[in-house]
């Protein structure tokens, strides 16, 4: 819009200085037949044919100004999206392997790998609670489905941890190239960087939303979350339901704040099994 405007502008500048420029040479040829006159009138007038061949000279270089800063932009896109294609590349080679199971691959080894850490939070329950008969984990889930898991965030962390080093061969690739795009995006010198974390933030999936906001919480992700966790709102549209504690929360400021609207809407309004908070609402 700006570059429009500017344009315009420039447009309106040249057809002012066009018009002078024909004005001018029909006035005198209309007043100063003489040419030995019109040769003078013309020295005097000498700092203005100055002035106009200044603003063409800063017409032209302007016009070179704004096809470099196009070719810097043409260039951060050609390579932000290689390294998206190389994400993506990343993820679709992942797989998990479970006995008797298919082998999953692709997006979907995040559901696993979220199931994986339920089964680690599952299995702190029942030794916090042994007098659960039988350590029926149907039981302890009929129980907290209600609410959320209640997992202090250092016994958390030690899960996650657990589930993090058993697949640390993909999870760490993984993790690495994401914060790689995101630093990539943050030294860049566009203006809209907000534009293209959107874009990267569009491709990950809800349960690796919910990967990455326990990744965040551990010693593996802690300097991901700080640099760039907040800055480009990495986990906007988190699935609140499927976080373990809701005070695993309060290492996130704004994610606090919108498990607030979102039990304002629970609790006024029917909501189905999952609800994102919209961008909007911030």
């Amino acid at each position: 819009m700006n570059r429009l405007f500017t344009f315009l502008w420039m447009l309106v500048i040249f057809l002012l200085v066009a018009s002078l420029w024909l004005g001018s040479y029909l006035w005198i040829t209309t007043h100063i037949p003489d040419l030995t006159e019109r040769g003078q009138f013309g020295d005097a007038f000498g700092a203005i044919n100055a002035l106009f061949s200044g603003l063409a000279f800063a017409a032209v270089i302007y016009s070179l100004y704004f096809q470099s800063k196009d070719l810097e932009l043409q260039r951060f896109e050609t390579s932000f999206f290689q390294l998206l294609s190389l994400l993506n590349d990343i993820v679709n080679s992942m797989d998990y392997q479970r006995r008797g199971i298919d082998t999953i691959k692709g997006r979907d080894v995040f559901r696993k790998y979220y199931d994986h850490l339920k089964r680690e939070v599952e299995e702190f329950k029942i030794m916090m609670q042994p007098d659960i008969k039988g350590y029926d984990v149907d039981q302890i889930k009929k129980e907290t489905e209600s609410d959320y898991y209640k997992i202090p965030i250092e016994k958390m962390r030690e899960r996650y941890s657990r589930v993090y080093n058993e697949r640390e061969s993909d999870l760490a690739h993984y993790f690495t190239t994401l914060q790689n795009i995101y630093r990539f995006i943050d030294d860049s010198k566009i203006s809209d960087k907000q534009k293209y974390a959107r874009i990267l933030r569009g491709q990950l999936s809800s349960y690796e939303l919910l990967f990455l906001f326990y990744n965040g919480l551990s010693e593996q992700g802690y300097i991901f979350n700080r640099d760039y966790y907040s800055k480009y709102s990495v986990l906007e549209n988190l699935n609140f339901k499927k976080i373990f504690d809701k005070e695993h929360l309060e290492s996130y400021p704004l994610l606090k704040r919108d498990f607030h609207i979102y039990n304002i809407f629970r609790e006024n309004k029917k909501v189905g099994e999952t609800i994102f908070v919209h961008k909007d609402l911030r």
